[in-house]
């Protein structure tokens, strides 16, 4: 067993092949060596807020002879451990035969065809039965709402097992060769149809791996549509209430614009009134044959000196008053009490 097997890197790695022959001391081929590694993410469920999800690992060595196979697998998933109750080996390896043991790459093709494919498969479609209830539970209504944690919570998962399946099939294309590379070196003589058999059988599982990893980029892409989708929802429906809005503020407008004509109707003959109101001005009613006379106070210039710098002192201060005094940021504390008044929310308006 190589040493750079047991490293940091190596088992930390998500995914691998290696080989070697080895040699006597008379420097006589007497065995051949493979160290592999898989790793599988199972996903339970789509709860950002807790792990719903496991990895299942495949550290294997195996160690050729002519006429005997040792093999080690460390930490096994208990799919796997399971196939081996009762110490009966599970239906994929019951047929072992002198034919079997010819190959040292014939556990590699029954390993592959049946757990390691099983739970690839189970990986892939678990992703998918997740999408499948996002695409059903699609965000209708007056108002959407989608559960965007949860869109990514999955689209992580699903990067992982894309991620690990693209790896498995550069892994079973490693074992493919180097199964071909050890035929060249070691001619089986009579055990040839078999080793021809078992690269058969390494390349249909290369297949059905490069078939579920289709699988998977379609879950990705229709993962990727459905987020698109939910922002598009969202837009639109905020587009059809800024929509209203325009319409409630034309109204609004309309109404002011009222109200200042009205204002402006009004106003100079209101201001005529309050001026002549005033003490400064007195009106005599005619008595004795006189007419009526309109007096004037000399003192009229001291309203004017009051009204005029009053008015330009209004007319300033509404001017510069929000360059001086500008209103606050809506930091994250205001937002969420504009919200907790019956404000605007992060989807949309109440």
């Amino acid at each position: 067993m190589p040493a750079l097997w047991w490293t940091h890197c190596v088992r930390r790695a998500n995914g691998y092949f290696g080989c070697e022959d080895t040699f006597d001391a008379d420097g006589k081929f007497d065995g051949h060596n493979t160290w592999l590694r898989f790793l599988i993410k199972q996903v339970q469920g789509s709860n950002p807020h807790k792990k719903d999800y496991f990895w299942q690992k495949f550290n294997i060595f195996t160690r050729w002879e002519p006429g005997r196979t040792t093999v080690l697998v460390f930490d096994p998933p208990e799919a796997f451990s399971n196939d081996f109750k009762d110490n009966q080996p599970p239906c994929y390896l019951a047929d072992l035969t002198t034919a079997f043991l010819a190959d040292p790459y014939a556990f590699h093709a029954r390993l592959l065809t049946y757990p390691i494919i099983s739970l690839q498969e189970s990986a892939v479609w678990r992703i998918r039965n997740l999408l499948r209830d996002i695409e059903t539970r699609r965000p209708s209504g007056t108002r959407p709402s989608p559960d965007y944690p949860r869109l990514h919570d999955v689209a992580r998962h699903a990067i992982h097992v894309a991620e690990t399946l693209d790896l498995a099939v550069s892994t079973v294309h490693a074992i493919i060769a180097g199964h071909e590379g050890f035929a060249v070196r070691v001619p089986g003589g009579g055990m040839g149809a078999v080793r021809r058999a078992h690269l058969q059988q390494l390349r249909f599982a290369e297949h059905l791996l490069k078939g579920l990893k289709l699988r998977e980029q379609s879950n990705k892409e229709r993962l990727s549509n459905e987020i698109n989708l939910s922002f598009n929802i969202v837009a639109q429906y905020d587009s059809r209430i800024s929509v209203q809005i325009g319409h409630a503020a034309r109204q609004d407008n309309s109404a002011m614009r009222t109200i200042a004509f009205m204002t402006l109707a009004f106003l100079p003959s209101t201001f005529i009134s309050a001026i002549f109101s005033t003490s400064f001005f007195n009106y005599t009613p005619p008595s004795d044959g006189q007419p009526g006379k309109w007096h004037m106070s000399e003192k009229i210039w001291i309203f004017w000196v009051f009204a005029l710098p009053l008015t330009a002192v209004t007319v300033l201060l509404w001017h510069y008053w929000h360059k001086l005094f500008p209103p606050p940021p809506i930091d994250e504390v205001g937002l969420l009490s504009f919200q907790n008044r019956g404000g605007t929310d992060s989807w949309g308006l109440e």
